[in-house]
């Protein structure tokens, strides 16, 4: 497992449920090796909040095949907050 995280921007945005998209990357040409994967793997992606580095993972929700890295992300109010918990 790599504890490295490289810089990408997002393909697409695409709604999946009433609670989730699925969010595809742009993977350079000189990351496709890194970016290969098997299904069941995980993404972790990070994200600096308010000074706090925040940090998700999320299951690879494309096809060997597809040419594409995409990763299901479900709305959660509390996965948002830097502590975790929920805001009124």
């Amino acid at each position: 497992m790599s504890t490295l995280f490289h810089p990408l921007r997002v393909k697409a945005i695409e709604p999946d449920t009433a609670e989730a998209v699925i969010v595809s990357f742009e993977v350079p040409a000189d990351l496709q090796q890194v970016f290969g994967f098997t299904q069941g793997q995980y993404l972790t992606l990070r994200h600096e909040i308010d000074g706090q580095d925040l940090r998700r993972s999320y299951s690879i929700c494309a096809g060997l095949d597809d040419g594409d890295c995409a990763s299901a992300c479900a709305r959660c109010a509390a996965a948002c907050s830097p502590t975790g918990s929920t805001r009124a």
